[in-house]
């Protein structure tokens, strides 16, 4: 089962560098559930989430082109004619735990144990 703490290491996950002053994060992969549905979930400083931090804990996540449509996060799509090519903002965590479980969870949690 997919939970929260799986999914504030997931979005973690990307390595955080500064240069000049300025600090990124290089987003974390694709999760990839045991279904076959993908989906990037990401958060951070430059992404639609909350708080817009490198720390967290996040409430709200970025979410972006899943490999297939879903209902459950339908709402939230920045462009819901290509809901497969576009960002979803702000969507609550417990939406996306709630998407992963209903694919069958994680197919590799290796990434949550680095």
């Amino acid at each position: 089962m997919f939970t929260n703490e799986m999914l504030q290491t997931h979005v973690k996950s990307g390595k955080t560098t500064t240069y000049e002053g300025y600090t990124s994060r290089v987003p974390a992969d694709a999760i990839t559930c045991k279904d076959g549905f993908r989906v990037s979930v990401q958060a951070s400083e430059t992404h639609y989430c909350l708080p817009r931090d490198y720390k967290g804990p996040y409430f709200k996540v970025e979410l972006g082109f899943p490999s297939e449509e879903d209902e459950l996060i339908a709402e939230y799509a920045a462009d819901p004619d290509d809901l497969t090519g576009t960002v979803y903002g702000y969507v609550p965590v417990d939406v996306v735990i709630n998407l992963i479980n209903k694919h069958g969870g994680l197919l590799n949690t290796e990434s949550l144990t680095k």
